[in-house]
């Protein structure tokens, strides 16, 4: 068959359907296969912490687990747990706790959330077909740059687990997708929902503001990607919208800074004496990019085919749908549909303090600076102060980090991408687009070093593929040649140096004998010894004492559950009460 006979079957539109359609099956049939004969208890970190949070707030609890503070994924397991308790019984915390087959019913629970996690995945792939196809690349290449997600090893990692990475990306693309339809149609409702579904992307994992702050640093680029200078100056000079988006800026930077050193003391009694300007490094950091990012947009107004105003509206508009997204929460908390932690808030506010918090360990020093500086030895590679899940397993090439050293091969592909379209491709604003996506990559890969663990690569995949389409769909086909081979190649060296993880995935055991002592559950030989030897993070071995530590309202459900595989019915309580 010829090139040309090839390009015509995948460019037609009824292979846009097939594709997706044997995508999902793919991924959902590896899923199903992995996960059924798991237990649930094979993952305490974060399988449980998921499932039993989500169904903690679908039964109008609080949620007992906030790092990141994942809120979203609770929110929509919680409300589907919710909605299937209407129907059927045992979706509640309380039914499930006074059935009789307690471990029948999170099994259930397991099966349920991860086959959502698959969809969230499908979604993900989706939508970066939908943000390709608004930035106009041809099919051929936007099914190519999809066809990646086959061999991207993120996705395998987050298929098998439940965790909030896939949700915070899915939230963003939602949001980024809404984006750009707000800058080819002016639909003001489109960018709303660019905060709103932002909003949900950082209740899920805080992690993902980076990217949000680069895409900031793009919309300047973006607006003239699509043309859009024109339609936002009328929708500019025919509204109020101007003086609103102004009023709407001030009003946010003065209540972030009133969040920062006195609300969130007096409302939500959150009394770290780091909250002050002089110790708060979210503080810091948030003012000293508001400033640089008005010298950015003040330069770009100069050199560049750019009105401020523009910019204005368009970050004022996000950040109405931001709050909108709050309002929507603390309303769904208010009528006791949806509980929502007030502590979440905080997180909110407070992305860099937290991330970091968990991040390194500097004993006996604290401070924006502390941190600061701790950031830049670890870039340069002084990994001593990193926060290893698992000493005893650091998998290395040529003396890097195995990750590391794949994530490092990224970036030198993506560089060199830029750089020679750079000197190819007359459409600059391309370049423009592609290095401010770039350097978002380059801010991901610094903090990784800090904290390696499972499919944090996730965040990078959009802007590869954005990148990839974006410039290789204006060059010569010897160039897409080249550059898709070279990243097919790395990814699969990826996946075969990490296969081990693989493995690991398929051979999970149960974790119920390590708190409930049944010989029956103990697990095989050398289990434990085996899989920390090939894994980022370890197996518990102090399960009773993680439990009481990170999921402790959990360790009463555990202790019940305990009692109920003892066949101890008759001490069991008829209804278990959570305070």
């Amino acid at each position: 068959m010829k090139n040309k006979e090839i390009l015509s079957i995948i460019s037609s539109k009824n292979f846009i359907p097939i594709f997706f359609i044997l995508l999902f099956l793919y991924f959902f049939s590896l899923n199903i296969f992995q996960m059924h004969n798991q237990h649930w208890t094979a993952m305490l970190d974060q399988d449980i912490k998921m499932i039993y949070n989500s169904l903690l707030i679908s039964s109008g609890y609080e949620q007992a687990y906030r790092d990141h503070p994942a809120y979203t994924t609770f929110l929509i397991l919680g409300g589907i747990f919710k909605i299937c308790s209407i129907f059927f019984d045992n979706f509640t915390l309380q039914e499930v706790l006074s059935s009789n087959v307690i471990d029948e019913e999170f099994q259930k629970l397991f099966y349920i959330s991860r086959i959502v996690n698959n969809f969230f995945i499908f979604l993900i792939i989706i939508f970066i077909y939908k943000v390709l196809q608004e930035f106009n690349i041809s099919q051929s290449i936007a099914l190519l740059a999809i066809s990646f997600s086959v061999f991207f090893m993120s996705f395998y990692e987050l298929l098998f687990l439940i965790r909030s990475e896939v949700v915070s990306i899915l939230m963003f693309l939602i949001s980024f997708y809404f984006l750009i339809r707000f800058f080819k149609t002016n639909n003001i409702f489109h960018i709303l929902l660019t905060g709103l579904f932002f909003g949900f992307s950082m209740l899920a994992k805080i992690q993902i503001i980076f990217l949000f702050l680069t895409t900031l640093i793009a919309l300047p680029f973006l607006i003239n990607y699509f043309s859009a200078s024109d339609r936002l100056n009328y929708l500019i000079q025919n509204s109020k919208l101007l003086g609103l988006s102004r009023i709407i800026l001030i009003l946010f930077i003065l209540l972030f800074i009133l969040i920062q050193t006195f609300l969130a003391k007096i409302f939500l009694d959150f009394n770290d004496q780091t909250f002050s300007l002089s110790h708060n490094e979210d503080a810091f950091l948030f003012l000293f990019f508001v400033s640089l990012y008005l010298i950015f947009i003040k330069i770009l107004s100069k050199y560049y085919s750019m009105n401020i105003n523009q910019i204005v509206v368009s970050i004022g508009l996000i950040i109405s749908g931001f709050v909108l997204c709050l309002i929507f929460v603390l309303l769904l908390d208010f009528i006791n549909i949806i509980s929502f932690h007030k502590l979440n808030l905080i997180k909110l506010s407070n992305p860099i303090k937290f991330m970091t918090m968990h991040a390194f360990e500097v004993e006996g020093q604290s401070g924006i600076m502390v941190k600061i500086r701790a950031i830049l030895q670890a870039a340069l590679g002084n990994l001593e102060i990193s926060a290893e899940f698992n000493e005893n397993y650091n998998p290395t090439i040529l003396g890097i980090d195995t990750k590391i050293f794949f994530r490092s091969l990224h970036l030198i592909i993506f560089f060199s991408l830029i750089l020679i379209s750079s000197l190819i491709i007359r459409k600059k604003i391309l370049i423009y687009l592609s290095g401010v996506f770039f350097i978002g990559i380059l801010i991901y890969f610094l903090i990784f070093i800090l904290r390696e663990t499972f499919g944090y690569n996730i965040f990078l995949f959009p802007f590869y593929l954005i990148i990839f389409s974006l410039l290789l769909d204006n060059l010569d086909r010897k160039y897409l040649l080249i550059f898709s081979s070279t990243l097919f190649l790395v990814f699969i060296m990826e996946n075969f140096s990490l296969s081990s993880m693989y493995k690991n995935a398929f051979k999970r055991e149960p974790s119920v004998y390590n708190f409930c002592g049944i010989d029956k559950w103990k697990n095989s030989e050398n289990y434990e010894k085996n899989y920390n030897k090939e894994s980022y993070i370890k197996i518990v071995d102090d399960t009773d004492l993680w439990i009481k530590v990170h999921a402790p309202k959990f360790y009463k459900v555990a202790f019940e559950y305990c009692i109920q595989l003892r066949d101890e019915e008759q001490n069991r309580q008829a209804k278990f009460m959570i305070k």
